[in-house]
Parts: C-alpha cells; structure tokens; sequence
C-alpha cells in the first residue's frame, strides 16, 4: 500500500511528519521519536527517521533522505 507524507515545517532543518495519507484515509499522527541517520559515504546526505503514533494507535515508521521517503505500517493495535 502507497502512503504519503505531509511534512510540518518550521525550518529547513525540523520538518516532521504531521500526516500520512494511508489506503485512502488522511491520518494525523504525532512523532514519538526521531533519530538521524548517519550518510553511508562520508559527505554523503543525512536521513532521518521518525516513529509516529495515530490515534488509533497504529505505529509507523518514516524514513526520509533527499528524494526518497518510505513509510512502513508497523503495528496496528
């Protein structure tokens, strides 16, 4: 299943997901943690990753590095 990401901004450097658009059904979610990720190559570009809880109390995960975002549903309660 497709999602996509709709990012809060407030600053270049601390956009977080603040919904994902899942089977359908707009979700808002709120981000229980945030890690970044290290480039693979030095001087590479930095990803991060975000694990987001909704209120239905399904768990994603987002990973996110220059062109590429994957969402992966990880639980659903």
């Amino acid at each position: 299943m497709v999602a996509r990401v709709e990012w809060h901004s407030a600053g270049k450097a601390c956009s977080t997901p603040a919904r994902l658009w899942f089977g359908g059904e707009r979700v808002v979610v709120r981000v229980t943690e945030r890690v970044c990720l290290g480039p693979v190559q030095a001087g590479g570009a930095i990803g991060e990753q975000f694990f987001l809880e909704d209120s239905r109390g399904r768990v994603f995960r987002v990973r996110a590095s220059p062109g590429v975002v994957v969402v992966e549903l990880l639980a659903v309660s």
